[in-house]
């Protein structure tokens, strides 16, 4: 017989008998369903604040799922409802333009959260 042919018919049994066994988990191991890590919910902070004229204020958002847990590391876009009162940059940096109210909103994963601010005059 050739040596290939030997080698398979002492190898193919080892294989085969390998590949029947099967791992089972310990019986006091339940397993879980995973917990869904969409946001579900955007918290802008502060809530309310008031800026002068020329003044910036640093906004914050925190993402978090439906049980209220943190979400790190999530994309926030941030916008403002009257850009000629205030405008936001994209890391949440509040610029006051104009005496007036606005609001500065936080969209993330189609999740809104936001902050009304006062523009007072100089």
């Amino acid at each position: 017989m050739p040596r290939h042919l030997a080698f398979l018919c002492l190898a193919l049994p080892l294989v085969i008998s390998c590949g029947s066994e099967s791992v089972s988990a310990p019986s006091n191991m339940t397993p879980t369903m995973p917990v869904s890590s969409q946001v579900a919910t955007v918290v802008v902070s502060p809530l309310t604040a008031t800026l002068t004229v020329g003044d910036t204020l640093r906004a914050s958002a925190a993402t978090l799922d439906a049980g209220g847990s943190p979400l790190l590391g999530r994309v926030v876009a941030w916008s403002s409802d009257a850009v000629a009162t205030a405008t936001v940059s994209s890391t949440g940096l509040v610029t006051a333009v104009a005496a007036g109210s606005v609001r500065i909103s936080a969209l993330s994963e189609g999740r809104t959260g936001s902050a009304t601010l006062t523009v007072r005059a100089r």
